[in-house]
């Protein structure tokens, strides 16, 4: 079994002027976990706010990855 982490980058609350950016990597992450989720030995697991609202801290962000035991984690910015 292989656990990806994945995460969009900076949450909408920390974009000052544009949210362009976040809604961009957002698809992509979204895109990235449907075709993952095709694989029977991969589990994904999201640790930023999938909505954007929130600012999960890098800290949170490995500590989640770090207690999950992932094996890889991509961050899409």
């Amino acid at each position: 079994m292989v656990k990806i982490v994945i995460d969009a980058g900076n949450g909408l609350m920390s974009l000052s002027e544009n949210d362009e950016e976040w809604n961009c990597n957002d698809m992509v992450v979204r895109a990235a976990i449907e075709k993952l989720k095709t694989y029977s030995d991969v589990e994904v697991l999201r640790v930023d706010d999938p909505f954007g609202k929130t600012a999960v801290s890098l800290k949170e962000r490995a500590r989640r990855a770090n207690e999950w035991n992932a094996d890889v984690y991509v961050s899409i910015h």
